[in-house]
């Protein structure tokens, strides 16, 4: 996405994801980068108030306290099971045009402008990519509770009112769950954060490239049928699924 990747490299394959998906980008970052400034410097936090203050102050900090304070966010910050869909804590951010800017437009504008690196891509998602929730009974439990109580199942990047906000939610819980609620059917918000974490962008992303006369491969990796004594892999939380990996 970079035009100072031009010429570096002549394709790409991107595993389950792509500069759309929700956890790429940080939205937020002035907060967490002071966050992780006040784990660090308590006392003087206050001071890195600029841009170039934050950069100056990070830059001298040793690897392995900068490590610790980050991890410090990640563990006592109530969002952080809302990485994976709505930004990672610790994501590429756009910058103001200067010399030597990495990424200074937004993912889907330049997509949609054909401002990008044209190479062939080979690109796709696997079925239920969130599956790995499954293993953590007692937090998917707690994610199903706050997305059928709260707002957080809507996304972002969604063009929505405050007014209309209960009603989407309500409209996306009834779709994935016909009418009923994550909690009473947890693999349903499984589909739900698999879809909006992973499958979403993909198909965006092909569709942008072919937009620009790109022809990607698309792939979808999905198995569905009889394994053992269980004729729906998909249905029974069959153990081991999450042992699926890139590689």
């Amino acid at each position: 996405m970079s035009p100072l990747s031009k010429g570096l490299f002549r394709s790409a394959i991107l595993l389950s994801g792509t500069s759309l998906s929700p956890w790429a980008y940080q939205r937020n970052y002035q907060l967490y980068s002071r966050e992780l400034i006040r784990n660090i410097d308590p006392a003087n936090y206050h001071k890195y108030n600029t841009s170039q203050t934050i950069y100056e102050f990070l830059k001298n900090i040793p690897t392995e306290i900068s490590n610790d304070a980050c991890l410090a966010i990640v563990t006592t910050n109530p969002k952080s099971y809302l990485q994976l869909y709505q930004g990672f804590f610790f994501a590429p951010v756009y910058e103001h045009e200067h010399d030597g800017a990495f990424l200074t437009k937004q993912a889907y504008e330049a997509m949609e402008e054909g401002d990008f690196n044209k190479v062939p891509v080979l690109l796709g998602a696997t079925s239920e990519e969130d599956y790995f929730l499954m293993e953590d009974k007692e937090g998917l439990g707690y994610i199903s509770e706050i997305f059928t109580q709260s707002r957080d199942s809507i996304p972002d990047d969604m063009h929505v009112t405050e007014e209309n906000k209960d009603t989407i939610k309500a409209e996306l819980m009834n779709f994935y769950t016909s009418g009923g609620n994550y909690v009473d059917n947890p693999r349903k918000l499984v589909t739900l954060m698999s879809d909006h974490d992973f499958v979403k962008s993909v198909l965006k992303f092909a569709e942008q490239l072919v937009k620009h006369s790109q022809n990607p491969y698309l792939y979808q990796f999905s198995y569905k049928g009889v394994l053992g004594f269980h004729r729906n892999q998909s249905a029974c939380g069959w153990r081991g699924s999450s042992l699926i990996q890139h590689h």
